[in-house]
């Protein structure tokens, strides 16, 4: 069994938290990814690849 990637970024200019909830919608729906989250007040977002 493979292990799942985890990785997290760095954001820089969001202007919103519509913004953030856009970047988090579209990058969980990308092929091989198991989840994302992105948290607008820190700037950081995180995924998950399966």
């Amino acid at each position: 069994m493979e292990a799942a990637i985890k990785k997290e970024f760095i954001l820089e200019g969001l202007c919103c938290g519509n913004c953030a909830a856009k970047i988090e919608r579209d990058v969980a729906r990308l092929e091989g990814m198991a989840s994302a989250a992105v948290d607008f007040v820190a700037g950081k977002a995180s995924v998950q690849g399966r």
